[in-house]
């Protein structure tokens, strides 16, 4: 099969074309490497920038400037080649005790958030030569810390995050919030979420700041990966191949949410390094991790060029205006497609502001935050100064956590929300290639 890339967005498939593209699966952990590629890309790996129209969308001024962007991931090292001349501050108070952020020696976990970041600020230099989608907008990268995802134990928080009610996930959101970040993506999810970080999302939805989530890449769903994803107003994101075809499983099923948002590339996506090569390597790997950035730069190039829209007015944008073509609102509610392929060349021609300034993503199963939470923070200003200190009060401070039954086939296991966090990250598989370059 071809590996060029399209020269637009496709139009609406219909009906859906069974997915072609078979994947393996990998953890990050044990990830290997590819050939070594010193500045360069892989042969395909960046198919998805010219699939959205990025150069244009450059050459006509719209790069993310002024657009404050956070990134909650693993870690990251900042010095690397594709970062130079970026708008990139890294918080180094990790949201795991003793986990450092900033790594300078390859890690996985500083490979994912690298890449990650990458994706939206690169400028085309270093392993992988990854040029991002926004590389003109304000990064702010928040880190879980490297060996956060080593086991049950592997992340401490602060007691004052505890006693507050708050989980890792929440209390880097509410940094985020609080630095003053317009749009925020994380590629992490994790097992663990309370009341108090319910009452953060609230605060976001309320304040019109855009959280945009990967989900799990498993087709039979990831029980124990809910946080962000399963609350309401959060933008979730799958992958598609380069023939829009969603991501696949191990056993070569199409991964299904019918719960996601929007979908967006993120098969075949070049790294920033990889285990055996180092940071000068690079390889393609498949993953909805690597589609959430993506969205998130879509939204901070559509906030550039249309400053006065709110972040609830982008949200609507993105579902109103996917796929290439206009279109009435539609929701897939099988087939995994949410409301459709993001598209950047569309949102760019639309001007958010003609929508109401609401959330529309707020009928997820779980049901929370619901929309009275919302209203009792719609009339606050954002917070003046940074929440890197754990011992600042919020509103919701003696919030409990609570059990949530989770079915697994026919299996009923109690996990206790407020206790033991099992974090996943979402970017996990490796496509497998043959020895001439195309797929299986």
């Amino acid at each position: 099969m071809s590996r060029t890339s399209p020269a637009s967005l496709p139009s609406r498939p219909s009906p859906r074309r069974a997915r072609r593209l078979l994947v393996g699966l990998a953890i990050a952990a044990t990830m290997t490497a590819g050939a070594v590629l010193p500045a360069q890309a892989s042969e395909n790996g960046q198919w998805w920038y010219e699939l959205y129209g990025v150069p244009a969308a450059h050459a006509d001024g719209w790069t993310g400037e002024g657009v404050k962007v956070a990134v909650i991931d693993a870690a990251i090292n900042p010095d690397l080649p594709v970062f130079e001349g970026a708008d990139l501050t890294v918080d180094e108070t990790p949201v795991c005790l003793d986990k450092p952020v900033v790594s300078a020696d390859f890690s996985h976990d500083a490979n994912h958030g690298s890449t990650i970041t990458a994706l939206l600020i690169g400028n085309g230099e270093g392993g992988g030569a990854i040029r991002g989608i926004a590389p003109d907008a304000s990064v702010t990268f928040y880190g879980w810390g490297v060996g956060a995802f080593d086991g049950e134990d592997a992340c401490p928080l602060p007691a004052e995050v505890e006693e507050r009610g708050l989980t890792g996930g929440g209390w880097a959101l509410e940094r985020a919030m609080a630095d003053g970040a317009e749009i925020v993506t994380t590629s992490i999810a994790s097992s663990s979420f309370s009341a108090a970080d319910e009452e953060v999302i609230a605060q976001a939805i309320a304040r019109g700041v855009v959280f945009v989530s990967a989900i799990s890449n498993d087709a039979a769903g990831d029980p124990l990966a809910n946080f962000p994803s399963a609350f309401n107003g959060v933008v979730t994101v799958n992958a598609f191949d380069v023939d829009g075809n969603l991501q696949t499983d191990a056993q070569g099923t199409p991964v299904i949410d019918n719960e996601v948002t929007v979908v967006a590339a993120g098969v075949d996506i070049d790294t920033v390094g990889t285990a055996t090569g180092g940071w000068a390597d690079t390889i393609p790997v498949t993953g909805s991790s690597l589609s959430a950035p993506i969205v998130a730069g879509m939204l901070a190039v559509t906030s550039q060029k249309y400053p006065e829209a709110g972040g609830n007015q982008l949200i609507q944008s993105l579902i109103h205006n996917t796929w290439a073509d206009d279109h009435e609102l539609e929701y897939d509610p099988t087939g995994g497609f949410g409301y459709g392929a993001a598209s950047l060349g569309h949102l760019l021609r639309v001007d958010p502001a003609q929508y109401p300034d609401e959330n529309p993503i707020m009928d997820r199963r779980f049901g929370g935050p619901s929309l009275d939470q919302i209203a009792q923070y719609s009339s606050e200003a954002p917070a003046a100064t940074p929440s890197a200190d754990p011992s600042a009060p919020t509103a919701d401070e003696d919030a409990p956590g609570w059990v949530v039954p989770v079915v697994i086939g026919a299996v009923v296991l109690l996990i206790v929300i407020v206790g033991a966090v099992i974090l996943t990250i979402v970017l996990v598989r490796r496509s497998k290639k043959n020895p001439n370059g195309g797929t299986p």
